[in-house]
């Protein structure tokens, strides 16, 4: 059993690292080939051998791929090593306090970017399946105006793939005004770290045009590696699970206005004990808790004819939850 085992996690390794090889090797290819593209295009348009709106969709197409190429690099390399030397140096310091290696837990601040990650995320497929489009129609605009006087069928596809790229610009520019509107919310952590059988508090400051009834739902998940067989291929997927979870009302008479426009919203939610703490592995694996808070539909009042409807808010943080020792 044993060499079964050691076996087993010897092949894991080797599998790991001929994957970390092949996206090192496949991103340091997009950041020299998105160099070349943007060198390449720059000299074709000064020799008049490519127009303006065609140098400049090809130049953002391979800006975005140089971005995410070089962006990995400086992650991997400079952000994880930074971040690694000081929860290093945290573990020292506190070897009896593991919820002080994470930066954000010891700064008791947990800020959620969601909606700049999806604003993010859809600019970079916009520009990028734009940009694609922009290419190919150009190479093949004889052809697709052919296709246009010969099929419809061929015709209804041609405009299909660049009337999806205008769904998501569309998309992407509502998910930037939404968090440029309401910005990120912050949870700042008063009970550090919140103990099973007790209560976890603190208050989530956040961008709310309305005060509306909201819930506050403490979750315990449990996140696991799992291997999938998918069109003969096999792969590893991060399942997260929900092992238990507890919802609790917040009337809208307990938010507090600020004078600055935010909105203070009070948390103290019970934490059950017999539950499993924190314990997360270096790949992500293990037992998380999360905070929920997002607005009560059940309880949300009904607008009035003509009225906006209510703002609708959500926010999730990661937070420090053990058992006392």
């Amino acid at each position: 059993m044993r060499n079964d085992s050691s076996s087993r996690r010897f092949s894991t390794r080797i599998a790991s690292g001929f994957g970390t090889i092949f996206v090192v090797a496949g991103l340091a290819l997009a950041a020299i080939l998105g160099i070349m593209a943007q060198v390449g295009i720059i000299g074709a348009y000064r020799r008049g051998d490519a127009d303006l709106p065609t140098a400049i969709l090809i130049f953002a197409f391979s800006l975005i791929l140089t971005v995410i190429g070089l962006g990995y690099f400086y992650f991997r390399y400079h952000v994880v090593a930074k971040r690694d030397a000081w929860s290093a140096r945290q573990a020292e310091r506190n070897p009896e306090a593991p919820w002080l290696l994470n930066e954000a837990w010891a700064e008791r601040k947990v800020t959620d970017h969601g909606s700049l990650v999806v604003a993010a995320f859809l600019w970079i497929w916009s520009i990028g399946w734009n940009g694609l489009c922009a290419f190919i129609y150009t190479v093949n605009y004889d052809k697709i105006i052919a296709a246009f006087h010969t099929s419809w069928l061929e015709a209804s596809a041609a405009v299909i793939f660049p009337l999806c790229g205008l769904i998501g610009i569309l998309c992407a520019a509502g998910a930037t005004l939404n968090w440029w509107r309401y910005g990120p919310s912050t949870l700042h952590i008063d009970t550090l770290p919140g103990y099973l059988g007790d209560k976890f508090r603190g208050h989530v400051i956040a961008r709310m045009p309305s005060l509306v009834p909201l819930e506050a739902e403490i979750i315990c998940e449990r996140r696991l590696w799992v291997r999938r067989l998918r069109d003969g291929k096999r792969s590893q997927e991060l399942v997260t699970e929900k092992a238990w979870s507890s919802a609790h009302p917040i009337d809208a008479g307990r938010l507090m206005r600020t004078k600055d426009g935010t909105t203070t919203i009070p948390i103290d939610v019970p934490v059950p004990a017999g539950k499993p703490p924190v314990d997360l592995d270096d790949e992500g694996a293990g037992i998380q808790w999360v905070l929920a808070v997002r607005t009560d539909h059940e309880r949300l009042p009904k607008p009035a004819a003509g009225a906006p409807p209510p703002h609708r808010f959500e926010a999730r943080f990661a937070i420090p939850v053990y058992a006392r020792r």
